[in-house]
């Protein structure tokens, strides 16, 4: 009943409420009910609005989590109808509770786990579980620890503990093959007293994989002789996508496409913090995956380059406030936890122009927002929408967009570290 009445209403509203709805001239609107076949699942109505060459697409407006603000605002039927929805909740929740005594139970757990062990759900590492035939053993040692986890949170939970503990069982096989001794064709007794203690018999099979991993790990540690080399094992675990040799080749690469953009003082800095060496690590131990898949356009990786500024930005801000607040001995000591690499002339130039600097710095980087001088405008397209422009000459800030209650967003949350990073490339003379 409620999306027949739903369908109707959409069906009736008129092109220039959409117009408002998406920002632009709209010229054709089309009201659909999908039902997905076999799915066993209500239909849902899906609105199609055409603006020149821009489709829209609106496929949840009959549930809360994708209602349309605008549409709310501006159709009355539409927010009449969406009104006597949540009066009809509001009566259910105004209704006595009846809460039952929750319980993880076995069924339960064994399908998270069935789940988890796929290779097709949870990749390499589910592949490793089921081929070393681990499900009984993380079954053992993670399903007593569920009542030890807060209700609403034990899907989330259990499925960390069972990434944990399953990396933890198959990295130890891992080390144990690697440190073998004993003849060559025959299981090395420390890789056969794990798999005795994960309860498992060993076959041939699982011994050929263990091995080819194995390889392939000890391959990874040659390429790169630093700490890494867990979240290396992980990386395997994780993905296929790229062999050992192109990975490090493509770490490399996105260091360098992540720095392009930089003056050869900044380019400098950033080296001599260890700047480039976090965006390597980042890549080969997956811990930002957008590096490698993330937004690319015209050859220049917009993640990376994103992800290098944040971190030079954050590390100088640091160096300030330490030398701001701590005399240059305590400072000195200090930098060796901001600093990864070892102390060099790059880095004595760099502590140099800080110190130099700080109390210009500081100064200007307690200026409040209201205290500054802002320029707004408007400006009128032939679109007929409206391009807002909000800008602090002071510190070369400018927020710029579609939507005036964004941008004033952006001002009110970008503001303070906009005008440290402004700074920090005036001082540091970027």
């Amino acid at each position: 009943m409620f999306l027949d009445e739903l369908e109707k209403v959409l069906k009736n509203i008129p092109y220039n409420v959409w117009d408002r709805v998406v920002g632009e001239k709209v010229d054709r609107v089309n009201v659909e009910r999908h039902t997905l076949p076999y799915s066993g699942g209500r239909p849902r109505i899906v609105v199609y609005v055409h603006a020149g060459i821009t489709n829209y697409c609106f496929p949840g407006l009959a549930s809360l989590d994708e209602r349309t603000e605008t549409l709310l605002r501006c159709w009355e039927p539409y927010r009449q109808l969406v009104e006597r929805e949540i009066e009809k909740y509001l009566q259910v929740l105004n209704e006595p509770t009846e809460f039952i005594k929750v319980e993880f139970s076995e069924k339960q757990f064994d399908n998270l786990l069935s789940d988890y062990a796929s290779p097709w759900e949870k990749g390499q590492l589910g592949h490793y579980i089921s081929c070393f035939h681990l499900k009984p053993f993380l079954k053992e040692s993670c399903i007593g620890k569920a009542s030890e986890i807060k209700v609403s949170d034990q899907v989330d939970k259990m499925e960390q503990l069972l990434r944990e503990e399953a990396f933890s069982c198959v990295s130890n096989l891992v080390k144990a093959w690697i440190r073998r001794t004993g003849k060559d064709g025959q299981v090395p007794e420390s890789v056969a007293e794990l798999f005795k203690e994960y309860g498992v018999e060993v076959s041939d099979e699982m011994i050929s994989e263990l091995r080819v991993l194995a390889k392939y790990c000890a391959e990874a540690m040659k390429y790169d002789d630093d700490e890494t080399r867990p979240e290396v094992i992980i990386r395997r675990f994780l993905s296929q996508k790229l062999c050992i040799k192109d990975l490090y080749e493509e770490a490399d690469r996105i260091v360098k496409d992540a720095l392009r953009d930089c003056s050869v003082k900044e380019k400098k800095y950033c080296y001599a913090l260890g700047v480039g060496k976090r965006i390597r690590r980042d890549v080969l131990t997956l811990s930002e995956p957008k590096l490698i898949d993330g937004w690319q356009m015209n050859g220049r990786n917009y993640y990376a380059i994103g992800l290098r500024s944040g971190y030079f930005y954050s590390h100088c801000e640091c160096i300030y406030n330490l030398y701001i607040n701590w005399d240059k001995e305590r400072a000195d000591k200090l930098l060796d936890i901001i600093v990864t690499e070892d102390r060099n002339e790059v880095i004595d130039e760099l502590i140099g122009r800080v110190v130099e600097t700080k109390d210009a710095y500081h100064r200007d980087n307690q200026k409040k927002l209201e205290e500054c001088e802002i320029e707004r405008s408007e400006e009128q397209w032939s679109s007929g929408n409206i391009y807002y422009r909000i800008r602090i000459p002071e510190f070369d800030i400018t927020y710029e967009g579609f939507d005036k209650e964004k941008e004033e967003e952006k001002l009110c949350k970008n503001y303070e570290f906009d005008r440290s990073t402004f700074l920090i490339r005036k001082y540091l003379e970027l």
